[in-house]
């Protein structure tokens, strides 16, 4: 088991913001960065510029590179959305900085706005995108 995969990432940031207390989106968030930086305490982001307590949409800004390999940390945030219903939306801001949206989604099933796929349904579809798969009816 990696040792930054658990869920009490949220308790630092806690601690932090003392008198505010987070909404669930914001704990899950914490927990999401806290295991994609290797500890929510290594992550290149001002913990205090970030709204913890929204409960539609956490916006963080982000200061390091992303990639899916070598130190795998947009796999990582990618995989970990899908398995927590996040929607999360990345902007650029400034050379080398970046700006990540995350919204809660409501299940798997319905329409677009309320609903997050699987990893393993985004893998079917894009096998189904390359012809390497019928879709099923």
């Amino acid at each position: 088991m990696n040792e930054y995969a658990n869920n009490d990432h949220w308790e630092w940031v806690q601690a932090l913001q003392k008198d505010k207390p987070m909404s669930e989106l914001g704990k899950t968030v914490a927990n999401i960065l806290g295991y994609v930086g290797y500890g929510i305490y290594n992550c290149p982001i001002n913990y205090k510029k970030i709204d913890w307590t929204d409960d539609y949409c956490i916006i963080v800004n982000w200061g390091r590179s992303l990639s899916n390999w070598d130190f795998d940390k947009l796999t990582r945030l990618v995989l970990e959305c899908h398995e927590r219903l996040i929607r999360i939306d990345i902007y650029g801001i400034a050379p080398g900085r970046m700006q990540f949206m995350f919204n809660q989604r409501k299940s798997r099933e319905g329409n677009m706005s309320e609903r997050m796929p699987t990893i393993e349904e985004m893998i079917e579809r894009r096998k189904i995108a390359f012809g390497e798969k019928e879709p099923t009816k």
